[in-house]
């Protein structure tokens, strides 16, 4: 089964939540292995890079209506479970965002025909030299192949014998790039045409949450993901949607935490940068709990 990651298009969803309603810049506490991986590679890192990428466009809201109109009007059919109604201070709110990328090869190519190792026919692309290069990665045993885009932008393709999804994607495809080596002796490269509509599982980020910036606890209860792409010989086209929803639970929940309370012979150091060892230990009993009044001697 293919499978797909569009990280920016999620990244750009939970920015545009937290402007609409909990404060930018969030921290976000993870309930599982997959949102640490997603707050710590992803979240943090492709947050400040939305600005480059002006085929995202987001929106949020504090009803479910709004969001799924946008996603219709779109072109996408994932739709967001209807809100619960709250009293305040509790709230439900949401947020989309969509991701539309047109790619048109630098040089058009014909149709043609693969066939795979078990003789079946498949309709492909066939682009020439003049807009391809091939090159081997050290940590990739298939050449890679870069074909070069009227604006600007490089696709590369290469067969992947290993199934990969989510963070996987994303690792595998930067190695490669990352230990690029010599050009292959290719020119030009075919490759099957592809049409796909996928609906991606992201429900590993529901529970997810952070406090907004009046100090309310957020959970993240609802996260749908679809991908379509298309791509031939004249270029290709990415279509991406991520819904989220969320709820503002009670203050209540977020008691501050007590402090710690030294009531025993406690023991006290002083450690400095250049020295291998304490500058200053002492352990202190109660009979020297005083107040000094100030601290000239």
């Amino acid at each position: 089964m293919s499978s797909t990651a569009s990280m920016y298009t999620v990244t750009s969803a939970f920015v545009a939540a937290e402007k609409a309603f909990l404060g930018e810049n969030r921290q976000w506490r993870t309930k599982n292995e997959m949102q640490k991986v997603f707050v710590r590679t992803v979240l943090g890192p492709c947050r400040p890079e939305l600005a480059n990428i002006p085929e995202l466009v987001s929106m949020a809201a504090l009803s479910e209506e709004p969001i799924n109109a946008f996603l219709r009007q779109k072109g996408f059919d994932i739709q967001l479970d209807k809100f619960p109604s709250l009293m305040p201070p509790k709230r439900a709110w949401g947020a989309a965002s969509v991701l539309d990328v047109l790619l048109k090869w630098r040089t058009e190519g014909t149709r043609t025909q693969i066939t795979t190792p078990i003789m079946d026919k498949f309709p492909a692309a066939n682009l020439p030299k003049s807009t391809t290069s091939v090159f081997m990665s050290k940590l990739h045993p298939h050449p890679v192949a870069s074909v070069f885009t009227k604006s600007g932008d490089v696709v590369h393709m290469t067969v992947c014998d290993k199934d990969l999804q989510h963070f996987s994607l994303l690792e595998e495809a930067e190695a490669i790039s990352l230990n690029e080596q010599d050009y292959a002796p290719y020119e030009g490269v075919i490759f099957p045409m592809v049409d796909l509509n996928h609906k991606v599982d992201i429900s590993w980020l529901k529970e997810l949450s952070t406090l907004d910036d009046e100090g309310y606890p957020n959970v993240l209860t609802q996260a749908l993901q679809q991908t379509k792409f298309k791509m031939n010989h004249e270029g290709a086209r990415i279509k991406d949607a991520v819904a989220i929803g969320g709820m503002r639970l009670t203050a209540a929940i977020n008691k501050p935490l007590p402090p710690l309370i030294i009531d025993r012979p406690f023991l006290f150091w002083v450690e400095r940068p250049n020295l291998s060892r304490p500058l200053f230990v002492a352990r202190f009993t109660e009979e020297d709990w005083k107040d000094p009044g100030s601290l000239q001697m």
